[in-house]
């Protein structure tokens, strides 16, 4: 294929006049989610690509087929061995890691689609040429994020994806792989000659990872609270649900925590006073204060009571509560078969999962807050949770399978295909793993979601392309993120208990 590099001023207009032509190849690289990179090899003999091809530079890259790329310059290495000079930069994305979000940048019950993924991109020069509805709304601050980190905050929340837009500086947002491209990746053992190969992409080399080590298919969220280090009341929950969000309710289940108990309520609670089956394992209050839920533990659908602690134990079936949360709530004394979970843990589970190989995990979203501190009213703690809810909910769905992922060396890989469309695989042979040795023979026919493309374009016309294909539209875990996740954890866990 062939193509064009220009260098272009400030308003994306070409400059220096006219094209670079000393390339000898380029690479456009995008991955779902992420800021797209591009890199160019040119003649280090070539003075006017030193020139004008400087750190901070505007580039373009025009094809043969009318696509184009846009790069900022953010690096140049010279290799004296081969007389080669690597430029290389971020794509024009990387712009809104540029712009920020400044602070004040509060939001209460605003709709995502119509008020926040607007405001991220306004004054940018950026637009949404594809945003999904139905985005729910968000409480809380964006407070010294960049426009980018914004984005992705939203992403979270509405377990959506962002990509790159097809015109220039336009982004796109909603779930990709819903939609299908009419392309098929095989090996020759499965090509067919006589058919219409023109959406066919012939898998030259593929290299199998499967990843479990970072799966976790029940996860206890916390939000983020002024606590002084106790875990159990400040920070967001997901207690404090609005119990007429049923749909929500439904998928919440309790349990007692390591020092915890539970029972089950007799007849004769009164007023502040609780019979139950055994105050075994129940502690009176002091440190830490031990919370009570009351309800239905396999159905909170059905109405809980979350702001109360024991107070006293009287006997082996009489405790007395107090209340540790509203003061203005009044305690309904439940009948007989209630349960009371002292120490409760609200916890979201892929049953499935979970019951094939149980992998538990706390974890602290930091970005979930209710508004109002240092007191915030009772809506923003239901507000907050509700939002705790929907980023742990989509956090485990992530998270709760085991990530099978092919690094795809491909020919003739069509254009039409893009990151986040979720495209068939057809392959029989032999796979190898990530150091090259081939390990196992496969026979796989799946769809699987695009997580990157690096496409390599070189000066003699020829192109390839490599593409990372997975189960799950998620990127890969690297190292390096598990170590820095794992750390995150053990600073969190130190801090709040």
């Amino acid at each position: 294929m062939e193509f064009v590099l220009e260098a272009l001023d400030p308003y994306l207009q070409p400059t220096g006049d006219g094209p670079i032509t000393s390339v000898a190849s380029l690479t456009v690289s995008e991955s779902l989610d992420e800021v797209a990179t591009l890199s160019a090899n040119v003649s280090a003999k070539d003075t006017r690509a030193h020139r004008l091809l400087t750190n901070g530079r505007r580039f373009r890259a025009r094809f043969a087929n009318g696509m184009t790329s846009h790069g900022v310059v953010r690096e140049d290495s010279l290799t004296a061995s081969s007389a080669q000079r690597t430029i290389s930069g971020f794509d024009l994305l990387d712009e809104l890691v540029r712009f920020t979000c400044g602070y004040w940048a509060n939001y209460q019950m605003a709709d995502i689609h119509d008020n926040v993924l607007p405001d991220l991109l306004a004054g940018t020069g950026w637009s949404w040429a594809v945003l999904d509805g139905n985005l729910g709304q968000y409480s809380g601050n964006l407070d010294n994020l960049t426009r980018l980190e914004g984005i992705q905050r939203m992403r979270d929340l509405t377990g959506r994806h962002f990509r790159r837009g097809l015109g220039l500086r336009t982004l796109e947002f909603g779930t990709f792989g819903a939609s299908q491209p009419d392309v098929r990746l095989t090996n020759v053992d499965h090509f067919l000659r006589d058919q219409d190969d023109s959406n066919i992409a012939i898998v030259s080399e593929l290299v199998r990872t499967r990843s479990s080590s970072s799966k976790v298919n029940l996860v206890v969220p916390l939000g983020r609270g002024e606590d002084n280090g106790d875990t159990n009341r400040a920070k967001v929950n997901l207690y404090q649900i609005s119990q007429a969000d049923t749909t929500r309710l439904a998928r919440i289940k309790v349990r007692p925590g390591l020092n915890g108990a539970a029972t089950k309520t007799i007849s004769g609670s009164d007023f502040q006073t609780l019979k139950v089956e055994s105050t075994a394992g129940f502690r009176e209050q002091g440190t830490p204060t031990m919370q009570l839920f009351v309800g239905n533990a396999s159905d909170l659908t059905a109405g809980y009571q979350f702001n109360w602690a024991v107070g006293e134990i009287g006997d082996a079936n009489t405790m007395f509560v107090v209340n540790s949360g509203d003061p203005e709530r009044e305690f309904d004394p439940p009948g007989a078969g209630v349960d009371v979970i002292g120490d409760p843990q609200y916890y979201l589970v892929d049953a499935a999962s979970y019951a094939a190989d149980p992998s538990e995990r706390v974890m602290i979203f930091p970005e979930i807050d209710a508004l109002g501190r240092p007191e915030p009213p009772e809506e923003q703690w239901r507000e907050a949770s509700r939002l705790l809810f929907d980023r742990a909910l989509y956090w485990l769905r992530w998270n709760s399978v085991e990530q099978i992922a092919y690094q795809v060396n491909v020919l003739r890989l069509p254009f039409s295909v893009r990151v986040g469309d979720r495209i068939p695989m057809v392959y029989t042979g032999y796979v190898v793993d990530r150091s090259g040795v081939t390990v196992d023979w496969i026979n796989v026919n799946d769809l699987f979601y695009v997580l990157s493309i690096d496409r390599t374009f070189n000066a003699d016309g020829t192109l390839s392309a490599s593409l990372t294909l997975s189960n799950l539209d998620r990127q890969l875990l690297a190292d390096r993120y598990l170590i820095s996740q794992l750390a995150g954890n053990l600073e969190q866990v130190n801090v709040t208990n």
